[in-house]
């Protein structure tokens, strides 16, 4: 951009050594490094995870798995998926909203939010400790991840992939629940809290049943392609 050329008229530095040059200088003129943070959501099972931790490694990002950290949080109450299946989802999110808030104090990373977490539940206190996640997130580039945009596609693949997660085929092994109930389930699920998704959503990525590299791959173009129509090559912004 202009400010590429500026620095190579004046001070004639050579095009690769630009970048570096302005890291160091403009910090000096009261310009902020741009924050680099970006939360991957989507419906469960359909592959967050995965990708999120590839994206970290291609983009150099530290990656944050939301599920791992919560459930260590948990430790003391059963852990995560023991608490989901006793139907504690306000007690989670009670302890999840403070690990948000210390998660976002960092300036570059990746996150990997399970997409139930934002959305409205059966009582007030569930929605509204999904609004405060909903705000929080939005001091980051969200990325939803669905598995495809025809929603029959879409539900068709979620429900064969809970089939066979390893929480649900406990319970179903425990008589707990049937597969018919967490395919039903699955659909409810993705239909209820699809609007939700898109609205906070700033881009849309399908899997198309591709593999998490090819998926992650999409998502580094993205973000370059943003940074240089941006003008934000380096990755700095001026102070507000």
């Amino acid at each position: 951009g202009a400010a590429l050329l500026f620095m190579r008229a004046v001070f004639r530095v050579d095009r690769g050594d630009v970048p570096n040059v302005l890291k160091q200088v403009l910090p000096m003129a009261g310009w902020r490094r741009r924050k680099m943070r970006i939360t991957i959501t989507g419906p469960r099972s359909v592959g967050k995870s995965t990708v999120a931790e590839i994206l970290g490694i291609k983009l150099k990002l530290k990656y944050i798995d939301g599920d791992a950290e919560i459930d260590k949080a948990l430790k003391d109450l059963g852990g995560l998926y023991q608490m989901m299946s006793d139907g504690r989802v306000n007690e989670i999110l009670e302890r999840f909203i403070p690990l948000l808030s210390e998660f976002f104090e960092q300036d570059d990373f990746i996150f990997d939010l399970a997409g139930g977490a934002m959305t409205p539940g059966r009582d007030a206190t569930k929605e509204n400790y999904a609004k405060k996640i909903r705000g929080m997130i939005k001091d980051s580039r969200v990325i939803l991840l669905l598995p495809s945009m025809h929603e029959d596609t879409a539900i068709k693949t979620l429900q064969e992939r809970e089939t066979q997660r390893e929480h649900y085929l406990r319970m179903q092994n425990s008589g707990l629940i049937t597969a018919r109930q967490v395919k039903l389930n699955a659909r409810k699920h993705y239909v209820k809290n699809l609007p939700v998704w898109k609205d906070i959503a700033d881009e849309v990525i399908y899997s198309d049943n591709r593999s998490p590299e090819a998926i992650a791959d999409e998502m580094v173009a993205s973000v370059r392609w943003r940074e240089h129509h941006l003008g934000a090559d380096i990755g700095y912004a001026v102070n507000e």
